[in-house]
């Protein structure tokens, strides 16, 4: 792929070049994903090989029950309460196989 900045490209070329980069991604992922599953398999925390070293961290939060909340405290309770957040999300789909 060409180093085009994204502001030269196209709405068609861009939303190829972000779906190719996607499906890079998604293969990535693929080889990741079992390579995480054995370090954690492996009880392993802190690591350092020839080139990359892993530390594994955690963190835990607190949640609300919001069904439990919303039915203990009422609905309008709820609703007086409630901030509207906007969340954005991106769908793809491949267009034509190539």
């Amino acid at each position: 792929m060409s180093r085009i900045s994204p502001a030269a490209l196209t709405k068609e070329q861009l939303v190829d070049r972000w779906g190719a980069a996607r499906a890079k991604a998604k293969k990535l992922e693929a080889e990741i994903e079992p390579l995480k599953e054995e370090f954690e398999r492996r009880g392993l925390r802190v690591v350092a090989g020839e080139t990359w070293g892993v530390a594994r961290s955690e963190s835990t939060f607190a949640s609300l029950d919001v069904k439990t909340i919303r039915a203990e405290m009422g609905p309008e309770w709820c609703a007086k309460r409630e901030k509207p957040q906007t969340r954005v999300f991106y769908n793809f789909a491949t267009v034509k196989e190539r």
